[in-house]
């Protein structure tokens, strides 16, 4: 068990002096520029039969590694191994599973991209698929500083609406390859959120001002398409998360936000 822990802490010391030591150095140089990328964090550990089992995949032998987020920066956490089938799990402070993948790195390899919703200390939980597997691994975490500015829609005459693709080059929210939209909404009117596709089942999210979500959807709308009918309870700056039920569906969509209570 205290061996654990003072790996967990090797990880976090390797990963705040590499951040600071890009952000103090680009602090020297200008305050107008934004932060570099951080330096990668890389780890080379190995499983053993020594290792504790993971509390999801109880089965198999797990190593942990805490990591500071910071808000607002997307992390990619990759998991490489020729030993066994890789599987990482990303944990938040409070000790929630976020998010975890199997083979997204390619062949038997993990990869997580995560953008972090609050400052805080993460736990990555690295592990092989298969039970009892051990071996050598790679742990590779990479801040890409990924500034995600979200379309804006502009209402005209309580509707908007947006035709494009979400591509593999998109950003990925909770993993999942999607659009992000921004849009006011006005204190106690009602609205109604269509998503349409011909090229994957539609899901959607609406965030609120204060970033919780407050509706998501899968089928609601005709077909695959997804639908939200929101009141706003307050007036401001609503998210809207336009993505597909698997999260790696790529292709063009419409999305449209109309007042339903028009004035």
């Amino acid at each position: 068990m205290k061996l654990r822990y003072s790996m967990a802490l090797v990880l976090v010391a390797a990963g705040c002096l590499a951040w600071q030591a890009s952000s103090g150095a680009d602090e020297k140089k200008t305050t107008d520029k934004k932060p570099e990328p951080a330096k990668d964090v890389i780890v080379n550990g190995e499983l053993t039969n020594a290792d504790l089992k993971d509390k999801v995949l109880t089965e198999s032998f797990c190593k942990t590694y805490t990591f500071k987020m910071i808000e607002g920066r997307t992390y990619q956490i990759d998991l490489k191994s020729r030993a066994f089938d890789a599987f990482l799990r990303l944990e938040n402070p409070k000790g929630d599973q976020v998010v975890a993948d199997d083979d997204s790195g390619g062949m038997l390899d993990s990869r997580i991209n995560y953008r972090a919703p609050t400052t805080g200390d993460y736990t990555i939980c690295a592990m092989s698929l298969g039970g009892g597997s051990t071996g050598k691994f790679m742990l590779i975490v990479k801040d890409l500083n990924i500034e995600v500015k979200p379309i804006v829609l502009k209402a005209e005459k309580g509707q908007a609406a947006y035709t494009g693709n979400i591509a593999n080059t998109d950003q990925r929210h909770n993993n999942k390859l999607h659009k992000q939209f921004k849009i006011t909404l006005e204190e106690g009117n009602t609205y109604q959120i269509d998503q349409v596709s011909g090229a994957f089942d539609a899901y959607l999210y609406l965030i609120g001002p204060d970033g919780n979500v407050l509706a998501e959807d899968d089928d609601g709308g005709e077909g695959l398409n997804s639908r939200i009918v929101h009141k706003a309870g307050k007036a401001g700056a609503y998210q809207i998360i336009a993505t597909s039920l698997s999260g790696q569906n790529t292709g063009q969509f419409t999305l449209t936000v109309k007042q339903t209570n028009p004035k």
